[in-house]
């Protein structure tokens, strides 16, 4: 048990519970997914009041993480379209709405290919964004007086 939480490793217990080099399984990488939407949402209940960032290099701290997630979204992204031009080159999709349709699968598989890619343009837009929020931010000083 902890009596410090500011004693706690928390890189190293996210690092035990998914090691760089794996093991990697499908539920280790849809898991992973899962932890990212709870970790925004910690972070967004826990700056829900405005003086938890006592200083401006704590804002600049959490754009530059955002903005480093969000670059490496763009590879996440390519690989989850190369996953599905695996899935496209099986030829055993359908399209459970219309699951009688031969082309209805593949027609929705490529649709996500194509959502893929503004979602990859959008990403590096964000990133662009974070990362000069987090410059401008890192120039901001306190005054002592």
């Amino acid at each position: 048990m902890y009596t410090n939480e500011d004693d706690l490793d928390r890189a190293g217990e996210l690092a035990t519970l998914w090691p760089y080099d794996g093991p990697h399984s499908p539920e280790t990488v849809t898991d992973a997914a899962h932890a990212i939407s709870m970790l925004v949402r910690y972070i967004n209940n826990a700056t829900s009041i405005p003086g938890r960032y006592c200083y401006m290099s704590q804002v600049a701290q959490v754009a530059n993480s955002l903005a480093a997630a969000v670059y490496g979204v763009d590879q996440l992204l390519d690989q989850m379209s190369r996953a599905i031009d695996w899935h496209i080159e099986t030829g055993r999709l359908y399209d459970d709405r219309c699951p009688r349709d031969p082309d209805a699968g593949l027609a929705k598989a490529d649709l996500a290919v194509n959502k893929i890619i503004q979602a990859r343009t959008t990403a590096g837009v964000l990133a662009e964004q974070l990362s000069e929020l987090g410059n401008t931010a890192n120039t901001i000083g306190h005054r002592t007086w």
